[in-house]
């Protein structure tokens, strides 16, 4: 906790070789609110691998209106266009309206700060019918494009399970029925929002955030601009690191062809010389033959057996 009010309240670290638990640690110091100013600390994952962010719940880099202050204020002038079409075409209608307005206000600010950033935001493409089918394949309210990558945004109200309790019919049909029993709950919507995160780098999977007790959805709105541009990052790294096994794994290839071509042209030189030895061998017993041959006929003394071996040879 020290470490990071010492940083200013935002505090990265590499766990390279660290064995040490911080999500315990994170989790013990907001069970016992050692934070100051009732704050929270909030653990994410950073850029590379083992990098990890610690930051308080009121501090972060957000660089345009802070959430908060966003969620707060009376009205909201001029919303940002992708959200006012969602507004005009009642995209969010399933949620309450008691919720509705915040919903689109923490779409708002986020893309609000997109832009800021430099990042591009726009709706999802739908089909004639009216159901998103985007060729990035993701489902969110808002699709943002962070550098090489697409990242979307889906804001829900979830349900909490209750127990039910059994109406006066549903008990007089159990008792005609013992099979037919009450549902042992209802589902009904929760007085909180969640927001799913999603991206089409296939180097990293969704993230789920929701309200709770302590930290709600807008202090978390910092961490999806940095989740995002994490996801950026890591797509970018390990896209270059592929290439470049890619490119060792071409060299490796054409390699061995060249040792493979090598070993076939001393393979058919060999051929060529065992030929090549076997045919002097051939002529030079063909000569000896051919030598033994003159010397014999060189010693028949009859004249007519001369002859013949003449005409024979």
């Amino acid at each position: 906790m020290k470490d990071i009010t010492d940083a200013g309240g935002i505090l990265e670290i590499d766990t390279q070789d660290d064995k040490t638990s911080y999500r315990s640690l994170v989790g013990i110091i907001n069970r016992r609110r050692m934070a100051p100013d009732g704050q929270e600390v909030i653990m994410l994952n950073g850029a590379h691998y083992r990098h990890v962010i610690f930051r308080l719940s009121s501090v972060s880099d957000w660089k345009t209106q802070s959430p908060t202050e966003t969620m707060a204020a009376e009205r909201i002038g001029r919303w940002h266009p992708a959200v006012a079409t969602l507004r005009s075409e009642k995209r969010l209608d399933s949620i309450e309206k008691s919720l509705r307005d915040r919903a689109f206000r923490l779409l708002h600010a986020l893309a609000r700060e997109a832009e800021a950033r430099r990042h591009s935001v726009r709706l999802p493409k739908r089909n004639m019918h009216g159901y998103v089918d985007d060729a990035s394949r993701l489902t969110g309210k808002l699709i943002f494009k962070v550098a090489d990558i697409e990242c979307s945004v889906d804001v829900w109200q979830p349900q909490d399970r209750v127990p039910h309790t059994p109406t006066r019919e549903e008990l007089e049909r159990q008792k005609k029925n013992s099979w037919d029993r009450p549902p042992r709950y209802d589902y009904v919507r929760a007085e909180r929002l969640s927001i799913r995160l999603e991206t089409s780098s296939r180097y990293a999977d969704k993230i789920v955030w929701s309200d709770t007790k302590t930290l709600r959805l807008e202090s978390r709105l910092p961490d999806v601009m940095t989740t995002f541009e994490r996801w950026a990052v890591i797509d970018t790294e390990r896209k270059e690191a592929e290439r470049r096994a890619a490119i060792e794994a071409h060299k490796r290839r054409e390699r061995q062809d060249e040792l493979s071509r090598e070993a076939y042209v001393q393979h058919a030189l060999g051929e060529r010389l065992t030929a090549d030895l076997k045919d002097w061998e051939l002529v030079a017993r063909l000569r000896h033959y051919l030598a033994d041959m003159a010397d014999r006929v060189g010693h028949i003394t009859d004249e007519e057996e001369r002859a013949a071996v003449a005409v024979t040879g």
